[in-house]
Formats: C-alpha cells, sequence, structure tokens
C-alpha cells in the first residue's frame, strides 16, 4: 500500500490521546458492548504482580486461526479507520493491516524474517488496537476473563492474573510490567469494549515537534 504519510525516524516513545468528537455516531453493526473507562476502579487485587505476555511469536499458528473471525474484523476496520480517518484523512477497509500505516521506525534495527504478528502493530495507536486484543484473546483463550486496562498512555488486554494480550508492547520489547503499569488507571468489566474516538490529525509538523517527545509516554 503506497500512503502519502510522513515517516519520522523515531526510536522513542511519543504520548497517544483519546478525542473526544460528541457527534460522532459509533458503529454498532456487532452489537458490542461499550463501557467507559471510568466505570469500574482498578481492582486491589492486581497490585505487586509479576506479569508475562501471551507469547505471539510463539503461539502465531494458534492465533491465526482466529484471524478470520467475522467480529474481529469488524472491529479492527471499525475502530482503527477511526485511527486513520482522525490522523490523515485515510481510511481503513477490510484487507488492510496496521503495519500498512506504520510511520515511525521503531523496527529499524531488526534483522531477519519479521514475525508475523507485527502485522497487527501501529507505533501509537494502542487505544485503537485494544477493542481487537480484546476480541481475539477471548477467541484464543476463552476460559481466561480478559478485560480491558487503560490509561491516557497506554491500553492493553488483561486476564486479571500474571498474563497480558498485549501487540504493540510486545514487539517494541517493553517488559510486561512496564506495560501494565503504563495501562492499569481504570478497568473495564471483563468482556467489555472501550468506546474510542477520532484520532487527533497530525500535521507534518508535529512530527518534529514530537521528536523532543521521545521520552514521554509510551505509545
Amino acid at each position: 500500500m503506497n500512503l502519502s504519510i510522513p515517516r519520522p525516524s523515531l526510536t522513542g516513545r511519543v504520548p497517544e490521546t483519546l478525542i473526544t468528537v460528541p457527534k460522532e455516531r459509533d458503529m454498532t453493526e456487532n452489537n458490542t458492548a461499550y463501557e467507559t473507562a471510568t466505570t469500574l476502579a482498578p481492582s486491589a487485587s492486581s497490585q505487586s504482580k509479576t506479569l508475562r505476555y501471551y507469547d505471539l511469536k510463539n503461539n502465531w499458528r494458534r492465533v491465526k486461526t482466529h484471524l478470520e473471525d467475522k467480529k474481529l474484523n469488524n472491529i479492527l476496520v471499525r475502530d482503527f479507520n477511526k485511527f486513520t480517518t482522525g490522523r490523515w484523512s485515510k481510511p481503513f477497509v477490510h484487507g488492510d493491516l496496521p503495519s500498512d500505516f506504520e510511520t515511525c521506525l521503531w523496527d529499524i534495527d531488526h534483522r531477519g524474517k519479521r514475525p508475523a504478528f507485527w502485522r497487527y502493530v501501529k507505533h501509537a495507536a494502542c487505544h485503537w488496537l485494544v477493542n481487537f486484543s480484546l476480541r481475539l484473546a477471548t477467541l484464543v483463550e476463552p476460559e481466561k476473563p480478559w478485560r480491558i486496562i487503560t490509561s491516557e498512555g497506554h491500553s492493553t488486554v488483561w486476564d486479571g492474573g500474571d498474563t497480558l494480550f498485549d501487540f504493540n508492547f510486545q514487539a517494541f520489547g517493553i517488559d510486561p510490567n512496564e506495560c501494565f503499569e503504563t495501562a492499569f488507571e481504570k478497568e473495564l468489566k471483563s468482556g467489555k469494549y472501550l468506546r474510542v474516538y477520532l484520532a487527533e490529525s497530525v500535521r507534518p509538523t508535529d512530527h518534529t515537534q514530537g521528536h523532543s517527545q521521545l521520552a514521554a509516554v509510551p505509545a
């Protein structure tokens, strides 16, 4: 896919921001059960845990069997289209992948074959991928009470125990405990989706400004 999107040479992380668009009409063809991130306060039992990621690279054969799920793909298109449309006025449609819209060189030092799960990674877009991750986690391991934890800095999927189902931070090599601590500001009920809105548009000048923000909140 050829996109006229600036691709800055960033090696760090920049903030992500959820932009509320009050008049936006959310797509509800999947009868999505939404819940706001302020509904459930973080549970005390989640403190002082040693976390791990669900290993997407080594378990990809198991994961990829669910990638044709209709609801999963509808969620991905619905949410990620809000990211690409808001950022660059570029539509995201069925058949596209989040990595098609990558603008950050986070993988510049990688050598060899790229892990297949990286196709679903997009720097600074975790909020618009977390509902996809929640649906996929429930398909892969349906016996676990997967739920979303979220903050302005990061959104991820947690089983309430010691496992995170996370594409971005796992690909970036970020410690799972840091991932949890960054996201664990609000906790949704098990199985509930996070309502997301249009992403903030990015002008070419924003990329140069972002270079001074590399040590800020993870993306």
